[in-house]
């Protein structure tokens, strides 16, 4: 939840950003190379960047997050964990647990 101080500035800019577009009311073409818009008010303008600008933003911040999510998924961001510590009653050197005692016949425990 935002706070209230994100909410009072967002407030205060969104009253300044309504008076701006009633206070300019004329219109303006834009020639960007060989593109030229038709007349349209400043105020509409500045809506339509500020829409771009935004949807920028957000697509910045999801490509981010996903790249971040897929770098987490294969490993690529963590830190290796440290190796387990031997289990008790196994030897550094053993390679693994032994089963019987290496008779091929009915041991004691059998019985």
């Amino acid at each position: 939840m935002p706070s209230r101080a994100a909410l009072i500035i967002s407030l205060v800019l969104s009253i300044i950003m309504v008076v701006f577009a009633l206070a300019n009311t004329h219109t303006i073409e834009i020639n960007f190379l060989l593109f030229t818009t038709p007349a349209y008010p400043v105020a509409l303008t500045l809506i339509v960047t500020f829409a771009m600008g935004v949807l920028v933003g957000i697509l910045a911040t999801y490509a981010t997050k996903k790249q971040k999510q897929k770098r987490a998924r294969e490993g690529l961001g963590t830190k290796p964990s440290p190796p387990d510590p031997p289990s008790p009653g196994r030897s550094k050197g053993s390679s693994g647990p032994t089963f019987g005692t290496g008779s091929s016949g009915p041991s004691s425990r059998d019985k």
